[in-house]
């Protein structure tokens, strides 16, 4: 390696380069906000939905001696199994797209042979991917299961008969 080189950092002589180069990094930041952001709504609604049919159900755990927080467990855990199957499934898919991406050819400019796509395969992502889906799966099932501790066993089981 040479030394008593000049440097000069590439924003200095180019600071419209950069400025380029960063609106790419915002949209995919917003995107993978927004697509997490719709996922956990999702998760929310599907797991409301259950414990709207299951409200008879918990009222009947309730009458049998089952306390709120034993309920709020059930639900988590679903929440928790939900994680857990979308988060294999979620890692496989992702595997199989970053898989494909990296087949992608590029020619870039000033360079005459084609190059693939660089794709980084670290442990990291998948881990940092499926640790968001439990995260945000137990987030998501939260709400539901405070809501089914709520539940009145008297006040349903009068209604249904």
């Amino acid at each position: 390696l040479a030394t008593g080189l000049p440097a000069a950092h590439g924003r200095g002589r180019n600071p419209k380069s950069f400025r380029r180069l960063a609106y790419p990094y915002f949209v995919h930041f917003f995107a993978h906000v927004w697509q997490k952001c719709t996922t956990l709504i999702a998760t929310v609604q599907a797991l409301s939905t259950i414990v709207l049919e299951k409200t008879r159900d918990i009222a009947i755990l309730k009458s049998m001696g089952f306390h709120a927080r034993d309920v709020r467990l059930i639900f988590l855990f679903e929440g928790l199994i939900i994680g857990v199957i979308g988060s294999l499934f979620g890692l496989a898919l992702g595997a199989g797209l970053m898989y494909a991406l990296s087949q992608v050819q590029l020619k870039p400019p000033g360079v005459t042979d084609r190059v693939f796509l660089p794709i980084w395969w670290g442990a990291g992502q998948f881990a940092l991917a499926a640790a968001f889906a439990m995260a945000s799966c137990l987030l998501a099932a939260y709400l539901p299961a405070r809501r089914a501790g709520r539940v009145h066993p008297v006040e349903i089981l009068r209604g249904a008969a």
